[in-house]
């Protein structure tokens, strides 16, 4: 990809990202016992996780992420929600950098067999010292 400091630039690369990549805007903080037990520092957020929103009009507010919209980079959390003009709850996006995840969705078993093992070094593996 190309690396630019143009605003305009850095925008079009954000929204004609492909697929495989996008999950990367997605990523999120773990808490610290999740960090320990996982051995990562953060971890792509999906539909089902708990999140505690740390910034913004809904800081504090801890519930499950409903939706994850992946062409906009934004979460829609279970209690960050409005009212809108025909009286309707409709829910706040927010962002994942907003987010620190306390829970992880268990359903899916390959998740966590992606997951790299803490004491694994990657240098040692190949023969390189």
């Amino acid at each position: 990809m190309e690396n630019s400091s143009k605003p305009a630039v850095q925008r079009k690369m954000w929204y004609n990202m492909p697929k495989h990549l996008s999950k990367r805007k997605l990523m999120a903080h773990l808490t610290s016992e999740l960090r320990s037990r996982y051995g990562r520092r953060s971890v792509s957020v999906r539909r089902g996780d708990r999140v505690v929103i740390l910034k913004g009009d809904f800081k504090g507010v801890e519930g499950e992420v409903m939706r994850v919209d992946r062409k906009g980079g934004r979460l829609f959390i279970e209690g960050a929600s409005r009212e809108n003009a025909r009286g309707e709850r409709v829910l706040v996006p927010i962002s994942p950098s907003n987010v620190i995840v306390v829970k992880l969705h268990e359903d899916d078993k390959m998740r966590f067999k992606t997951e790299r093992k803490a004491d694994e070094k990657p240098s040692q593996e190949r023969g390189v010292s």
